[in-house]
């Protein structure tokens, strides 16, 4: 490796190199089969990725896919890979089949939430540098999250999965009100409820069983056991998005972001700030447990 690179600065020598380092590199894009179309701005970064010489294999489920269609006629893609991603063993399909195309790999990439999974397993099992796929399920899970940070004496939220009425009572007595009802393994905050009294949760966790059977986007959960209904207590203050960037287990960019007050139903931020404005004492304790959180679940690039 060029000995700048090798240093990793934070300066513009470096950044020049690494764009010119993109160059004649293959990089295997994993699509989500639930999410079938592609905004503008995706497909102008894509372009952007190809102009720095990146050659993109593709992964789809078929030729009748959407997203095949759409990325095919923008000239995305100079290889397709086709796998059953709605399988439980897709990443292992995906491996053979890239093996079998004896194309080199040199990168994975999905810019699908839900397929990071797949990312991580993919990677490994074709020996790429990447995190191990059990990371990405413990982050995707939440209520796995939250077990693993209990683990490594990390504060974390109380939390319960329930699959019956009667597992959501005795969850509720164990969390208290007030609390969020949502999906263990959701996207984009869907299906997000806030309940202060029994009646309230028992309607939420109803509307979210029903919504996990009949909505792909929150069904579609690859390297997840499950998508069930979490309830987990309520914590009110100020939020914070901390950016964390690793290298073989160590950080070498962390910032944190201000998170501008959230919205019901959904608790999605209003807005958000960089850099945090909050006092520099206070932004390290954060920043170190987001950290300690990143290293528990087992990310190391």
């Amino acid at each position: 490796m060029d000995p700048v690179l090798a240093a990793n600065a934070a300066d513009a020598e470096t950044q020049k190199l690494r764009l010119q380092a993109l160059n004649g590199k293959r990089c295997l894009w994993i699509t989500a089969p639930v999410i079938p179309m592609m905004s503008q701005g995706m497909i102008d970064r894509t372009q952007w990725v190809l102009d720095q010489g990146v050659e993109l294999c593709a992964v789809f489920c078929g030729e009748e896919d959407r997203l095949y269609s759409i990325m095919k006629e923008k000239n995305l893609f100079s290889n397709a890979i086709f796998a059953d991603l709605n399988s439980d063993d897709c990443g292992s399909q995906i491996i053979a089949a890239v093996e079998e195309s004896g194309l080199q790999i040199d990168s994975v990439f999905s810019p699908y939430e839900q397929a990071q999974t797949i990312v991580g397993e993919v990677a490994t099992g074709l020996g790429v540098q990447a995190n191990d796929g059990k990371a990405y399920s413990i982050a995707r899970s939440k209520n796995w999250t939250r077990d693993v940070c209990k683990e490594h004496n990390l504060a974390a939220p109380k939390t319960g999965i329930c699959h019956t009425v009667e597992e959501l009572i005795a969850t509720v007595e164990h969390v208290g009100f007030p609390l969020i009802l949502k999906p263990s393994s959701g996207a984009g905050s869907a299906g997000v409820f806030k309940a202060t009294t029994i009646e309230q949760a028992e309607k939420a966790f109803h509307i979210i069983v029903a919504d996990l059977t009949k909505n792909d986007n929150l069904n579609w959960n690859p390297g997840c056991n499950e998508n069930s209904c979490l309830v987990e207590q309520l914590l009110v203050g100020d939020e914070f998005d901390v950016d964390i960037l690793m290298w073989d287990s160590k950080p070498v960019y962390v910032r944190s972001v201000d998170n501008w007050p959230c919205m019901e139903p959904f608790f999605l931020e209003t807005g958000s700030n960089l850099p945090s404005v909050y006092p520099r004492e206070k932004l390290d304790i954060l920043e170190k447990y987001a950290l300690d959180c990143v290293l528990a679940f087992g990310f190391t690039f």
